[in-house]
């Protein structure tokens, strides 16, 4: 009795583990070699492909920022972080996971479709004002080995890097507030539908964003460094 309902147990927990790893520091990223005239985006499905869905699927991702490296970090060199992306659904969700949108792109040029994942960290003052840093992209389309199958319980973990700096004025001296260079990063996962079409001639890209966004729960204290 005792070992029936053990194995019961056992068969209602969730297996948890982590199912892949992306450094995309170290990993090349080869372009396009047809890159679209024009782009645009769109709420629905106007403008997008015959095949486009009108909205990406709600994605139950729970993403957490697992780590940013470095003590202290210099204001226009390389924030180097990582993220940890967990399906908390019930079912399979899919995932682009090919740094390279050369791999998802056709033999021959003309009209196709394909995921598009952004990873963008964020910036937190003490003022709890929020500046976003440079993506990162992750592609996927109907190739099974672009995209990724995330089971329920299971994680992904991604490196990355972007510039620690922002545009506008005063750039990011002035968004860290009274002199002082402590700052939280945070991340949000964004997915989108994108379509590549021929326009009047010319192929134009059409971006279809997800209704959702998955911020991170957490964030993750750091020191900026403002002079050299």
């Amino acid at each position: 009795m005792r070992f029936a309902y053990l194995l019961l147990f056992a068969c209602a927990v969730p297996v948890t583990q982590e199912a892949a790893y992306l450094d995309l520091v170290t990993k090349p990223v080869q372009p396009r070699l047809t890159e679209p005239a024009s782009v645009s985006a769109t709420g629905g499905g106007a403008g997008a492909g015959d095949g486009a869905e009108t909205h990406p699927p709600p994605q139950p991702l729970q993403v957490t920022v697992s780590n940013v490296e470095g003590a202290e970090n210099k204001i226009g060199e390389n924030l180097i972080y990582e993220v940890k992306i967990l399906n908390t659904g019930n079912g399979t969700v899919k995932i682009p996971w090919v740094p390279s949108p050369r791999d998802i792109e056709p033999a021959k040029p003309g009209p196709y479709e394909y995921w598009m994942a952004n990873l963008a960290p964020r910036l937190v003052n003490s003022s709890g004002q929020v500046a976003a840093l440079e993506a990162v992209v992750l592609y996927g389309s109907d190739a099974p080995s672009t995209m990724l199958e995330l089971a329920p319980g299971h994680w992904v973990r991604v490196r990355a890097k972007t510039q620690l700096n922002l545009r506008g004025p005063g750039g990011l001296a002035s968004f860290l507030s009274a002199g002082q260079g402590s700052v939280r990063v945070g991340a949000v996962w964004s997915l989108y539908r994108v379509s590549f079409a021929q326009r009047n001639g010319q192929f134009h890209e059409t971006f279809i964003p997800n209704e959702q966004e998955n911020r991170s729960t957490n964030t993750v204290p750091i020191h900026i460094v403002l002079n050299n």
